[in-house]
C-alpha cells in the first residue's frame, strides 16, 4: 500500500448528517418506511476516512 502523506495545504473534512435519523436501523428514516440500505452502504467508507484523517491529524466537522 502507497505511503499516505499530509498534503502541503490545510484540509478539513466536513461529515454531513450522518446522524442516527438517516443511518440507524431504528431511525426515524426507516420509521417512515425508506429504504435506509443505500445509507448504510457508505457508513464503512466514511468512517475509513475519517480514521486517514485523525491518522494525518487532518481536522474532522460534523455537521447535522
Amino acid at each position: 500500500m502507497a505511503r499516505i502523506r499530509p498534503p502541503k495545504f490545510h484540509p478539513a473534512l466536513a461529515v454531513i448528517d450522518m446522524q442516527n435519523g438517516f443511518c440507524a436501523q431504528g431511525g426515524s428514516y426507516q420509521k417512515s418506511g425508506t429504504d435506509i440500505s443505500i445509507y448504510r452502504e457508505i457508513i464503512p467508507n466514511v468512517k475509513k476516512i475519517i480514521d486517514v484523517c485523525h491518522e494525518l491529524r487532518i481536522p474532522v466537522f460534523y455537521t447535522q
